[in-house]
C-alpha cells in the first residue's frame, strides 16, 4: 500500500508519530498518491480509475531487473516508476527520521 510505501521512505516517521494509516497521513503526501494515481488518465484508464478504491498507482515492473526489465517494462512504465519516487520522496521531505544506529 502506498502507506506502508511512504512510511518505509521515510524510516517509519509516520508510524512512530502515531500515523499509522493511509488517512492520517499529511495532506501533501495524500496529495502525491492521488496526483499519481490519477496518471491513469494519461495512460489510457477510465474516466474514474483515480476515483475513491478505484485509485491506485500501477507498479507493474517495479521489481523487474536486467533482462526481463528490457523485455518487459516500456520505458514510459520506467518513467512513471521514477515519478512514483521522485514525488513521493519530494512530499514526504524531511518528514525522515535519522538511521538507526
Amino acid at each position: 500500500s502506498y502507506y506502508t510505501f511512504v512510511d518505509g521512505l521515510s524510516n517509519g516517521y509516520f508510524s512512530h508519530h502515531a500515523m499509522t494509516s493511509y488517512d492520517a497521513l499529511p495532506i501533501v503526501v495524500k496529495y502525491s498518491f492521488v496526483t499519481l494515481s490519477c496518471a491513469c488518465h494519461a495512460r489510457g484508464g477510465r474516466q474514474d480509475c483515480c476515483v475513491g478504491d478505484k485509485a491506485e498507482i500501477d507498479v507493474e515492473g517495479c521489481d523487474a531487473t536486467g533482462e526481463r526489465m528490457a523485455e518487459e517494462v516500456d520505458e514510459a512504465q520506467i518513467a512513471y516508476l521514477m515519478d512514483v519516487c521522485r514525488t513521493t520522496e519530494e512530499s514526504v521531505g524531511d518528514m525522515v527520521l535519522p538511521p538507526l544506529e
